[in-house]
């Protein structure tokens, strides 16, 4: 997705060779969603669950950035599910596009930002990227004309019908009720037609530990990136190639986690519960790995083809092979935003609530933009 002003061509992509995007050290807490473990975002939310409802914890960022910048959430939703199913693919586009909503790195310096509590844009957090493409949509002229705005974001016809088909899709069920922010969680009510839970309600805002430490290990994993001896030894680690403790740090450290950068043997200085865990690190004095969830993640020569940093390529290691290293889990990981199940119902009481107000299903009534040629798009 290119400037609306300048039409820059792409720049340079992250690539394990010669890197031309990288993010800063200030990077925390993004997010992408759990490719790795069982019944990641595929499985949306019981009542709920179809292909045009997007995953249950996105509604309400969609929802806050719509209103923060009058473009309509089910269109921010369905650019969204284009550009990388919901997070999933957060692969670099051969244009050079990156991140959750796919934007060329020039583009994103412009209308990058910072709004999940760090000081750097970080185009991997779908909070920081959902708000940026409305930035960028309402910096288009959508309030005058959606579907021009929207072929701003990608110049080409068709792609301004596949977004505009797909937000009407998106806002038909189920029924938008009404909104709500307490202690800065944005919450989201709808009503099902299902006599046995009339509304269901989903929550935003407030990113668990245990969702941050599976998007760094995503990120990391996506770059695909060469085992470097030493890499990752800054205070605090730097994102790029990674030797074992380089890349366990980073991560950790990307989570929320204020953990200096270590080497493998002096993971214990870390003063981490001993014993597995949902979380678990694995350490001798010449290597360390992590377990997050089901999946094995940290640099292998066996479990990662050429030994990079990464989730490895298999499900179980040898008994033997575990039996030589200490084991220490994370503590405070909260939930699993990504984990299949039921959003919860209604709120607590005796909290003050702020109601908020914007129209929602609002979508243009224009029809099908112009199909042209396409054009500086990604």
């Amino acid at each position: 997705m290119s400037s609306p002003s300048s039409g820059a061509p792409p720049v340079g992509s992250l690539s394990p060779s010669a890197p031309g995007f990288s993010g800063p050290a200030s990077w925390t807490g993004i997010v992408a969603p759990n490719q790795a473990l069982a019944g990641a975002v595929d499985n949306l939310s019981g009542l709920l669950a179809n292909g045009n409802r997007p995953p249950a914890f996105l509604i309400p960022i969609y929802m806050q950035a719509g209103a923060r910048f009058g473009v309509p959430w089910e269109v921010l939703a369905a650019i969204n599910a284009i550009e990388s199913d919901y997070g999933r693919d957060l692969n670099t586009s051969t244009a050079g596009a990156i991140g959750w909503m796919q934007f060329e790195p020039s583009t994103w310096r412009e209308y990058g930002m910072a709004v999940d509590g760090h000081s750097v844009p970080n185009p991997y957090d779908p909070r920081d990227a959902i708000f940026s493409a409305a930035r960028y949509l309402a910096a288009a002229g959508a309030a005058q004309d959606l579907a021009a705005a929207v072929y701003a974001y990608n110049h080409a016809g068709w792609y301004v019908d596949e977004v505009l088909t797909r937000a009407r899709t998106i806002a038909r069920t189920p029924q938008f009720e009404r909104a709500t922010v307490r202690h800065g969680t944005f919450s989201a009510y709808f009503a099902t037609g299902v006599a046995r839970r009339p509304t269901v309600s989903y929550r935003g805002g407030v990113l668990s530990h245990y969702d941050r430490l599976i998007a760094a290990a995503n990120m990391v994993s996506a770059a695909d990136l060469p085992y470097l001896w030493g890499g990752g030894h800054e205070q605090p680690a730097r994102f790029g190639p990674f030797d074992c403790s380089g890349a366990v740090s980073y991560v950790m450290q990307q989570a929320g986690y204020r953990v200096p950068t270590t080497v493998s043997g002096d993971i214990p200085s870390w003063r981490l519960p001993s014993g597995p865990g949902r979380v678990t690190i694995f350490y001798n004095p010449t290597h360390t790995f992590m377990r997050i969830g089901n999946r094995y993640f940290g640099t292998s020569a066996f479990g990662r083809p050429g030994g990079g940093a990464g989730w490895f390529d298999v499900s179980r290691l040898p008994a033997s092979y575990l039996a030589t290293f200490h084991e220490v889990h994370v503590p405070g990981l909260g939930v699993d935003s990504f984990a299949p199940g039921l959003p919860s119902a209604g709120s607590a009481s005796g909290h003050r609530r702020h109601r908020v107000s914007f129209s929602a299903g609002a979508l243009s009534s224009l029809g099908s933009f112009p199909a042209r040629a396409a054009g500086q798009g990604r």
